[in-house]
């Protein structure tokens, strides 16, 4: 067996009222004054209103950037870390979804790696550690918070690119529920759902560990048992075990990598303008039917610690269970449980499929010829062929 390792550096501090902790934990990174990323609808919640109030209660110097939108952007960016140069800020907290934590990640990173961004795509240029920052995530699903890769939009050049390495993890992931609070419905049940698919991309993974296999186990437990309170009757305790699990979802996934659930999300995503949790939710249970019986003692785990209710041994029914009890979970939390035909045409499942089988991101150059059997392959070594990916897709389309 080769040599395996788990790394992820990233303090996580959870529990109610620990937004109050904020000062103290800015100070112990070695922050003495901060630039607060957010965008205008959480800038005026009482959450950030919370964390505001402990950093004036402190005496802890601060300026807000609150004009993240629905992407990180390159030009947000670079603006922000020249200004802070000249401000004498050094350190940066994010508070918001993924797009405001990746703003923050990325000003964090650019602060200590130089004046452009787009550089910093090639992991060999991104020399020293960011700025000491805090990622205070507003949604349970992203688990950005945890991870060092950060997502931006060229707003300059066009496109969206992904940057970071093995320094670029942030210094503390600070989880209070309270945050949660003025979430609506829909965008909780769609960030809970991104979540949960990383927790089973993370165990369904060809390059799975025991390290990921304990967290994406423990992360999946969590989930299932929490989402329904913490969206439908907002539960505090569930709100924070949401964010939690989010946060141990994505540790386990930054090692094993996700799977096809989130390799063909892509092209719904890029062609179609399909929000990412939609994408991703939406193709999982599609992708458990079709791959999980390679991992057949991992189907059994989950078969005892989600109370699925299959024989042991009965690897089909107990994948058969699972994929049921993702749908239960939808159902309960109001997450549509099939494509929207009005938004992409099922005629177009072949297209989609022919799409996934390599995007602007790949190393690999686009094979010439594609036809049924020309293999996608996901991040974790999943694998489906045009024709396969293709049902997939169809799959989708169709209401359970």
């Amino acid at each position: 067996m080769p040599t395996q390792s788990f790394y992820n550096p990233v303090r996580v501090v959870w529990g109610h009222n620990s937004l109050a902790e904020l000062p103290v934990l800015a100070r112990g990174i070695g922050i003495s004054k901060v630039l607060v990323v957010t965008d205008p609808v959480i800038g005026k919640t009482g959450a950030f209103n919370i964390a505001r109030m402990a950093l004036e209660g402190a005496g802890l110097p601060y300026r807000v950037f609150d004009r993240c939108g629905i992407d990180a952007r390159l030009s947000h960016v670079e603006s922000e870390v020249a200004k802070l140069r000249l401000e004498g800020i050094d350190g940066v907290i994010g508070f918001g979804g993924g797009s405001v934590m990746c703003t923050a990640k990325s000003i964090a990173a650019l602060g200590a790696n130089g004046d452009r961004l787009r550089p910093l795509e090639k992991a060999a240029n991104i020399k020293r550690r960011p700025m000491p920052q805090i990622e205070i995530p507003t949604t349970a699903g992203s688990g950005t918070e945890v991870s060092p890769y950060t997502i931006v939009k060229d707003d300059v050049a066009g496109g969206k690119f992904t940057f970071g390495n093995a320094l670029t993890f942030p210094d503390i992931a600070l989880l209070d529920p309270a945050v949660l609070d003025s979430l609506p419905k829909h965008l909780a049940a769609i960030s809970a759902v991104d979540a949960i698919t990383h927790s089973l991309e993370a165990l369904f993974s060809k390059i799975a560990t025991p390290a990921s296999d304990a967290l994406a186990y423990e992360a999946a437990r969590i989930l299932f048992g929490c989402v329904e309170g913490a969206i439908m009757t907002g539960e505090a305790q569930a709100k924070l075990d949401n964010l939690l699990g989010s946060s141990l979802a994505n540790m386990a996934c930054g090692q094993s990598r996700l799977g096809l659930a989130h390799r063909l999300s892509r092209p719904l995503e890029d062609t179609f303008g399909i929000q990412h949790g939609l994408g991703v939710g939406t193709i999982l249970p599609r992708a458990v039917a079709f791959c999980a019986e390679q991992w057949p003692d991992k189907l059994e785990r989950l078969n005892t610690m989600l109370s699925l209710g299959a024989k042991a041994g009965a690897v089909g029914d107990i994948k058969q269970r699972l994929v049921a009890r993702i749908f239960a979970t939808y159902r309960a939390i109001g997450f549509p449980v099939a494509f929207d035909a009005a938004k992409i045409a099922p005629s177009r499942a072949r297209e989609m499929a022919e799409m996934a089988v390599s995007r602007t991101t790949d190393a690999a150059p686009r094979p010439e010829r594609i036809d049924d059997a020309t293999p996608i392959f996901a991040a974790n070594s999943q694998r489906a062929t045009v024709a396969e990916a293709t049902r997939i897709y169809e799959a989708c389309f169709e209401a359970t």
